[in-house]
């Protein structure tokens, strides 16, 4: 059985790391714009990690939907 906090943490995660990786880009054209490369290339740098564990999330969050999905056998009556 898949717990009802797992849903809640990976939907939380998967929202706090968008708005994160949002922040970062900004931040990276905001200080590439001012000409710092290496602050430039450590906050893109951060971004791409960011980018990977919002993938890592959504992918871990449809894995159990899946398996939510399966163990919830909703067959009609009677089959």
């Amino acid at each position: 059985m898949i717990p009802r906090r797992l849903f809640h943490v990976l939907v939380g995660a998967a929202a706090v790391l968008v708005v994160a990786f949002t922040m970062l880009m900004a931040f990276f054209l905001l200080v590439r714009s001012l000409g710092d490369e290496s602050a430039a290339r450590a906050l893109l740098w951060t971004a791409v990690a960011c980018l990977i564990l919002t993938v890592t999330d959504l992918f871990l969050l449809v894995i159990a939907l899946g398996l939510k999905a399966i163990q919830d056998d909703d067959s009609l009556p009677g089959e």
